[in-house]
């Protein structure tokens, strides 16, 4: 309330704001911050943005926002595109998160068994060995501590629709 006792527009001091949260949240958030005239900052959201209710629900005041997620079954990577096929051909649905990671980490341990790899130790040296690995959940690295390091799907909502940025 500025002296006069007018609502004065908020201060928007940030270029971008993250909100961890699924599509149907978002969807009632994004237009009260239009509202509250909280206009201007960059939206950044997580996989779970990724549905396409939030383009229903909140297409306008999510325009423009980028979406992180862990696999974009619309990806134009082959190997993400072969995978996708595969996967609707031999399972009739749609193939999500789980699926792609689930497949990916099976074919890691099938391409150091067929190196001739055997031990529980000379599978874990080869993934650990392995530079990248081009697979239905993104690219892949194994770190030396054993973790693996993902390259995100990026994403933006572009009038109707949710494209990648890749």
């Amino acid at each position: 309330i500025g002296p006069e006792g007018e609502v004065l527009p908020p201060i928007v001091d940030f270029d971008a704001l993250f909100i961890p949260d699924g599509y149907e949240q978002v969807g009632l958030l994004a237009p009260q911050l239009a509202f509250h005239r909280l206009t201007g900052a960059q939206l950044l959201g997580v996989g779970d943005w990724y549905h396409p209710e939030l383009i229903e629900i909140a297409q306008e005041y999510v325009s423009g926002a980028v979406i992180s997620a862990l696999f974009d079954p619309n990806s134009r990577f082959a190997f993400v595109a072969d995978f996708v096929e595969a996967y609707r051909r031999t399972f009739g649905a749609e193939p999500d998160a789980y699926s792609a990671h689930a497949y990916d980490a099976t074919n890691l341990v099938l391409v150091q068994l067929a190196s001739g790899f055997e031990s529980r130790d000379e599978v874990r040296e080869g993934l650990l060995r392995m530079r990248v690995y081009p697979g239905a959940s993104g690219v892949t690295r194994v770190r030396p501590d054993g973790n693996a390091q993902k390259r995100p799907f990026l994403l933006q909502v572009r009038g109707s629709q949710i494209v990648p940025l890749d």
